[in-house]
C-alpha cells in the first residue's frame, strides 16, 4: 500500500472508504484527541490510532471519492469551480473555528473535496490549537510547525502578534490565490526567505499572472 505524504485511499479494518495517514506521532495523537470536537460533515474524523510494524497510523473516516485539493492545482481552476470549493473552504474553517480551535496548517494539502458533489472536508488537524489567541515564541524557521508557504506572519513569532483565527484566514487567502493562479504568491529557496516572503514582500497580483483578469487598460499594455 502506496503512502503519498499523508493521506492514502485504503482498505483497512472492514472499512470501504478510510483514508489513512502517516503523520508524526505527536501530530497523530493530536489529531486523535480533538475526534470529539470535529464533525464529519466538515472535517475528516479520526476512527484510530493504530501502529503498524512500529509505525503510527491514523485512520480518518471518509464519504465519498475525496482527494487533496493540493491534487488540482498547477493551473488556474475555472471560476466556477473555485467559488464552489472556496465557499465550502470558508463555511468548513467556519465551522472549525465556531468549536474554539485554530487549525494553524491550512494548505490544499489539509482541504478533501469531492469533484462529484463540491464538498469540502478539512484535515490534517494534528497542530490545531484550542486557544484562540496564543503568542508564538520565535525559533529557528525550520523548527515552526506548520507550512511557511501558507504560514501567517505572526505564526512565525516574528511579529508583535498572536496567532488566532485569523491566521487561518491568511492560509486560506493563500489557498484561495493558488487555486486562482496556479501559482503560490511567493517563491523562497529556504525556510528564512519564506518568513521574509510573507512579513515583507507584496504578491504578485492575479492580474499580472492571469490575462483574462487584466483591466482593458492593463490588456492593451
Amino acid at each position: 500500500m502506496a503512502v503519498h505524504g499523508w493521506h492514502t485511499a485504503c482498505a483497512i479494518a472492514g472499512l470501504s472508504r478510510a483514508i489513512l495517514q502517516v503523520p508524526p506521532i505527536r501530530a497523530a495523537t493530536r489529531y486523535d484527541e480533538l475526534k470529539g470536537e470535529l464533525d464529519g460533515s466538515w472535517a475528516a474524523r479520526a476512527l484510530e490510532l493504530v501502529n503498524d510494524s512500529g509505525r503510527t497510523l491514523l485512520i480518518l473516516d471518509e464519504v465519498g471519492a475525496s482527494e487533496p485539493l493540493g491534487r488540482l492545482l498547477g493551473q488556474s481552476m475555472a471560476p466556477a469551480r473555485l467559488l464552489c470549493l472556496a465557499i465550502g473552504m470558508a463555511a468548513a474553517l467556519g465551522k472549525l473555528h465556531q468549536r474554539g480551535l485554530v487549525h494553524k496548517d491550512v494548505k490544499p494539502a489539509n482541504v478533501l473535496v469531492t469533484c462529484a458533489t463540491g464538498a469540502v472536508r478539512l484535515t490534517g488537524f494534528g497542530i490545531a490549537s484550542r486557544l484562540q489567541c496564543e503568542r508564538q515564541s520565535p525559533h529557528a524557521p525550520e523548527t515552526i510547525a506548520g507550512t511557511l508557504a501558507y504560514m501567517a506572519p505572526e505564526q512565525t513569532g516574528r511579529m508583535n502578534r498572536s496567532t488566532d483565527s485569523r491566521s487561518d484566514l491568511y492560509a486560506l487567502g493563500v489557498t484561495f490565490y493558488q487555486m486562482l493562479t496556479g501559482a503560490s504568491p511567493f517563491v523562497a529557496a529556504d525556510p528564512m526567505e519564506w518568513v521574509h516572503s510573507h512579513i515583507a514582500r507584496r504578491a504578485v497580483a492575479p492580474a499580472e499572472r492571469l490575462r483574462e483578469f487584466r483591466s482593458p487598460s492593463q490588456q492593451s499594455s
